[in-house]
C-alpha cells in the first residue's frame, strides 16, 4: 500500500537505536510515535517473538504501522501491525515471519489457520497464579509443633508469541514440624484450639499417598519420580499438546516431617498445520492411550478452573484457540479417587476451605513453585 509523505519528521537519533550504527538509506518508520530505523532492523524486530517485538525501542509504545520502502516522489510502502494485521491481505513480505505467510494453493481450512495464527501472536500475555487451600492445622506432640498443611496450585500461561498455553498444577501435602519456643507457643495460642484430627488425618493421607509410589517408607527418605511425557501432535483443535505427571516426596529420617508433590504439566501450542507424519504408535504409547492421558489432565485443571471462577468471580478467561482446556468432553473416571463417576479431581475441590490468587508463601508451606 502506498502513501503520499506526511509533513512532519521523527526525532529519531541519527544512529539506529536497534544496532547502534549511523541509519542507511533503507528506513522503516514506526507509527504512532514516528521513530526511525534501520530497515533490517525493523524486520528482525517485528518478526522476534514476545512483547518485545510488538514495541518501539525507543519509547515502548505499541507498533500499529511501519512505513518503508521510502521513494523520492514522497511515496512509501505501509506495513499494518496488531489485531488488523490478521485480517491483511498481505501474504509475504520483510515483516512476515516464514509460518505466518499465506502461500499459494493453500486450502481454505490451512489459510483460516494462518490468520487465526497471526492473531494469536498479537494478543496480551495471559498469567494465572492460584492456591486453593483445603486446610492447615497445628497441634503440639511432646515437645514439638507439628503444622500440617494441603493445597492444590495452579499455573497457568499464555504467551502470544508462542501461541500456546502452559498449564502446571501441584497437588501438595505438607507435614513440618518444628522445636516449640515461647513465641510459637502464643502464636498458637493466639490461634484458638489446635486440630489433633487433622494431623491424624493428614497422616493417614501421607501414608495412602506412599504406599501408592511403593515400598518408600522403609527404603528412601528422598523421591523424585518423573513421569513418561504423553504427545499428540495434532489434536481435534489443531494443537500440539503434552502432558508429563511427577511426584516429588521429602521426608525426614528420623520423624514425622514430610513433603508430598503430585505435579502435572499440560503444554499446548497451535499449529496451522498437520504434521507430514503423526505415528499411532509413539514410544510404544498409542494414540487413543496418549489422548486420555491428556483429556485426564485438561480435565482436572477445567475442574479447578471452574471451581475457582465461580468462587471468585472477575477472572479474565483463557484465550479458547490455544488451549483445549475449556471445551474437553469430561469424563467418568477419576485418578484420585476409587469411585468415579465424576469430572477427574473433582472429589478433591469438595475440601477445598479457602482460595488465594496472586500470592507469595514461605518456602515449602504453598504457593505455585514451591517446594
Amino acid at each position: 500500500m502506498s502513501s503520499a509523505e506526511p509533513n512532519w519528521r521523527s526525532t529519531s537519533p541519527p544512529r539506529c537505536s536497534i544496532c547502534q550504527e549511523y541509519r542507511s538509506e533503507d528506513l522503516a518508520r514506526l507509527l504512532p510515535c514516528g521513530h526511525e530505523f534501520d530497515l533490517t532492523c525493523v524486520n528482525a524486530l517485528l518478526r522476534s517473538s514476545g512483547v518485545v517485538g510488538r514495541s518501539c525501542p525507543l519509547c515502548r509504545s505499541r507498533i500499529q504501522e511501519v512505513h518503508h520502502y521510502f521513494k523520492p516522489d514522497g511515496t512509501y510502502e505501509t506495513h499494518i501491525v496488531g489485531p488488523a494485521r490478521a485480517e491483511s491481505p498481505l501474504i509475504s513480505g520483510p515483516f512476515i515471519r516464514e509460518d505466518e505467510e499465506l502461500r499459494e494453493g493453500m486450502s481454505f481450512a490451512e489459510r483460516e489457520s494462518v490468520l487465526e495464527f497471526r492473531r494469536l501472536r498479537q494478543g496480551e500475555d495471559y498469567h494465572l497464579r492460584m492456591c486453593l487451600l483445603k486446610g492447615q492445622n497445628c497441634a503440639r506432640e511432646g515437645n514439638k509443633i507439628i503444622f500440617t498443611r494441603s493445597c492444590i496450585d495452579i499455573e497457568i500461561d499464555q504467551l502470544p508469541h508462542l501461541a500456546g498455553t502452559t498449564s502446571v498444577l501441584r497437588r501438595k501435602l505438607l507435614i513440618p514440624t518444628t522445636p516449640i519456643t515461647p513465641a510459637i507457643e502464643r502464636a498458637i495460642r493466639q490461634a484458638g484450639a489446635p486440630d489433633t484430627n487433622a494431623i491424624t488425618r493428614a497422616r493417614k493421607e501421607t501414608g495412602i499417598l506412599l504406599a501408592k509410589i511403593g515400598d518408600f517408607r522403609q527404603q528412601y527418605t528422598t523421591f523424585d519420580l518423573k513421569g513418561l511425557r504423553y504427545k499428540v501432535q495434532y489434536d481435534a483443535k489443531g494443537l500440539n499438546t503434552s502432558v508429563r505427571k511427577s511426584v516429588r516426596v521429602r521426608k525426614e529420617e528420623d520423624g514425622d516431617a514430610v513433603v508430598i508433590v503430585r505435579t502435572v504439566e499440560l503444554s499446548e501450542m497451535y499449529a496451522t498445520r498437520p504434521p507430514e507424519t503423526d505415528p499411532d504408535e509413539s514410544n510404544g504409547i498409542y494414540r487413543v492411550d496418549r489422548e486420555k492421558a491428556i483429556r485426564l489432565a485438561r480435565e482436572e485443571i477445567q475442574g479447578v478452573l471452574e471451581f475457582a471462577f465461580v468462587k471468585v468471580p472477575g477472572f479474565r478467561p483463557l484465550e479458547p484457540v490455544s488451549s483445549g482446556i475449556l471445551d474437553v468432553r469430561v469424563g467418568r473416571e477419576c485418578e484420585y479417587c476409587d469411585l468415579g463417576g465424576h469430572r477427574n479431581g473433582d472429589c478433591e475441590l469438595m475440601l477445598v476451605r479457602e482460595i488465594l490468587t496472586d500470592m507469595e508463601f514461605p518456602e515449602g508451606l504453598g504457593g505455585a513453585g514451591a517446594v
